[in-house]
C-alpha cells in the first residue's frame, strides 16, 4: 500500500530541490518528511499548513538572533523556504540536536 503523503512530499522535494533522484530520507514524523539536498543541506516537506507556519516562525526568529545552539544541543541554521510548497530548507546539524519546532509556539504569555 503506497503512502500518499510520503508520494507527495517526495513530488515536492524533487521539484524543490531540482533533481529527478531524490536522495534517501533523513527522517520522517507527524510533521511531514526530510530529504538531504544535493547542496548538503536538507529540506523538510510539512504535512500541515499550521505546523509549517509554527516551526518557520521558531526558525526565522532563531536566525535573526543568530542562534545555532542551545545548552549543548545544535540548531540547524534556516537557509531558505517556500510557503506555498510548505517547505523548509536548513543546514544539517551533528548529534546532540534539537530539530523540531512545529509544535512550538512564540510569544505567548505564559
Amino acid at each position: 500500500m503506497k503512502d500518499s503523503r510520503r508520494e507527495h512530499a517526495e513530488a515536492v522535494a524533487r521539484r524543490y530541490i531540482g533533481s529527478d533522484q531524490l536522495l534517501k530520507e533523513l527522517g520522517s514524523g507527524a510533521e511531514g518528511f526530510v530529504f538531504p539536498t544535493p547542496t548538503s543541506t536538507a529540506v523538510k516537506i510539512f504535512s500541515h499548513k499550521e505546523r509549517f507556519d509554527c516551526e518557520l516562525a521558531v526558525y526565522q526568529r532563531l536566525f535573526d538572533h543568530d542562534v545555532i545552539e542551545v545548552q549543548g544541543f545544535n540548531i540547524p541554521r534556516l537557509v531558505s523556504f517556500n510557503k506555498p510548497s510548505m517547505v523548509i530548507e536548513m543546514t544539517i546539524v551533528q548529534p546532540p540536536y534539537i530539530l523540531d519546532f512545529a509544535q512550538s509556539e512564540l510569544d505567548v504569555p505564559r
